[in-house]
């Protein structure tokens, strides 16, 4: 199997899958039954992809919108990627997007240090990474 049709699986996978709602853990649960249920990460976090450890959910951070624009981008790719009629792969290797022309609407938020540190939204940790 090339790399290419790895990819093609993995982009259907990621299209048709549902992660916001059911979850996949690549850890081994028949071997290690100790393990947390997938059910508690769903109530802790959005999006659930949990890694071969089975403790650590490796798109905690990821929101529900953020998710379904990624599955928006496999079906698009998969999509190009199968159709005959022009070059998929430079469609969507090599063609470049300017943010201008996929986003209907671009906002930029100003917001002061002290409007930060002030907020319970955020914690230090985030704020000093994105400060910095």
């Amino acid at each position: 199997m090339s790399s290419y049709q790895v990819f093609r699986i993995i982009l259907q996978f990621i299209a048709t899958s549902d992660w916001s709602t059911k979850g996949i853990c690549i850890a081994d649960r028949k071997t290690y039954p100790s393990l947390p249920p997938i059910q508690l990460f769903h109530d802790t976090y959005d999006v659930v992809f949990i890694d071969s450890s089975g403790l650590l959910n490796l798109l905690s951070h990821m929101t529900c919108e953020q998710y379904n624009q990624l599955k928006h981008e496999a079906i698009l790719s998969h999509s190009y990627l199968d159709d005959s009629t022009h070059n998929g792969f430079e469609t969507v290797f090599l063609r470049p997007v300017p943010m201008l022309l996929k986003f209907d609407t671009l906002c930029r938020i100003t917001v002061s240090e002290e409007t930060i540190k002030g907020s319970s939204l955020f914690d230090h940790m985030t704020w000093e990474a994105i400060l910095m």
